[in-house]
């Protein structure tokens, strides 16, 4: 959260910063990481995030125990080797990001933006698994929080952000997108959608 928390105190330090008037947004997991620093920082006074998650583990719980048990054994090795060799084993993030929609997408992106592939530490997979944003969405209130999720989304499904909505505190705002999925929201009248929303969120509350 160091970037978030600095970004927020770099502001702070502008002419036309206004400290009282400083507000999140965040999309996918950077909507975790907007919840997380609103819930540890008191300067934002108002959060808008779409696509996110609010239990980087909770997705693991409907996966087959087998499937569950190898992404562990990979964790554990990649811990050991790191702690023995000081290096972390990098790898392709649709390693981490393996459902069929992110690799759709992530594929057809780095065909127009070949900069875009690129790898990961391990260690991502690891700390997502054990990154909760919800725990600390309660600490936000009195400031305002509003969560987008997309019906159908697969990477970070709707229900994240409804157990999200019922651990925050008001005021707070869930608007659910019917049938769309995780990366329409960032093209056509989703995408119009979603910034009339955090407009008129950001507009009534900053």
């Amino acid at each position: 959260m160091t970037l978030w928390r600095n970004s927020i105190t770099f502001i702070e330090t502008l002419d036309e910063g206004d400290p009282e008037r400083i507000g999140l947004w965040g999309t996918s997991y950077g909507a975790a990481n907007v919840i997380y620093t609103a819930g540890i920082d008191p300067r934002p006074r108002c959060v808008v995030a779409q696509v996110g998650f609010g239990d980087g583990g909770r997705g693991l719980s409907g996966r087959p125990p087998e499937e569950v048990a190898a992404v562990m054994e990979m964790i554990r090795n990649e811990r050991r080797q790191r702690v023995l060799t000081g290096k972390s084993t990098m790898v392709d993030p649709l390693l981490i990001l393996s459902d069929a929609d992110s690799v759709a997408f992530f594929q057809q992106a780095m065909k127009e933006l070949p900069q875009l592939k690129t790898q990961v530490p391990l260690e991502t997979a690891e700390a997502t698994l054990e990154y909760r944003p919800e725990d600390v969405v309660g600490r936000i209130a009195p400031r305002a929080l509003l969560l987008i999720a997309a019906e159908l989304d697969v990477p970070t499904p709707a229900d994240e952000f409804r157990s999200v909505y019922a651990k925050a505190g008001e005021p707070k705002k869930l608007v659910v997108v019917e049938g769309i999925r995780h990366y329409d929201i960032y093209q056509g009248q989703p995408f119009e959608r979603s910034v009339r929303e955090a407009l008129a969120w950001y507009g009534r509350y900053l």
